[in-house]
């Protein structure tokens, strides 16, 4: 899982980070979790969670470059599996079950995944320790959630994607190879 989160000074995009990292290190303990950027802030939150931070990405007018965040993840990431996502989304169990059955069904072929979010504003940090807190989000989720319809966002509406590249391989002439083939699964 990587990510290129805002800085953590602000008081509400601090906790919204700090719940959506809770997330994904409590679905996903077995993941690479990295944290692209130099923001105030996110060195110590990658300490706190036990995560990779990587403060050195090429940008373009303060912003990190998207080939940068992608390249930086492959070379660091010892999976094959790669989850590029917003450091505000929040990962619940069905996140991991689509990707282990699109795993399972394609017998270790390179896959895209992409996926939309729902909006939901959540004004408190979540307790990750309860059991039921998948539960009690989900329950807001019903009445008090929208579809992220921003206008940042593309047309496709595309909110986290997930590549499944093949293994690199090594020969005698130590060339890494990675196949372009993709199937997309929205």
């Amino acid at each position: 899982i990587f990510s290129s989160p805002k800085g953590f000074t602000d008081p509400f995009v601090n906790m919204i980070q700090h719940n959506a990292i809770q997330s994904w290190v409590a679905l996903a303990p077995e993941a690479d979790v990295l944290m692209f950027s130099d923001d105030p802030g996110t060195a110590d939150v990658a300490t706190e969670y036990g995560i990779s931070h990587v403060p050195e990405i090429a940008c373009k007018s303060g912003l990190p470059l998207v080939s940068a965040l992608f390249q930086g993840a492959e070379e660091r990431s010892k999976n094959d599996i790669l989850v590029y996502l917003n450091a505000d989304i929040i990962l619940f169990d069905e996140f991991t079950t689509a990707l282990k059955r699109l795993q399972k069904e394609l017998s270790g072929r390179p896959f895209l995944m992409v996926g939309q979010r729902t909006n939901l504003v959540v004004s408190e940090p979540i307790d990750f320790g309860l059991p039921a807190w998948s539960a009690d989000l989900k329950a807001h989720m019903g009445s008090r959630s929208e579809e992220h319809t921003s206008e940042l966002q593309s047309h496709s509406f595309i909110s986290y994607a997930v590549f499944c590249l093949k293994k690199k391989t090594k020969n005698t002439h130590t060339t890494h190879t990675h196949t372009s083939t993709m199937t997309t699964i929205t």
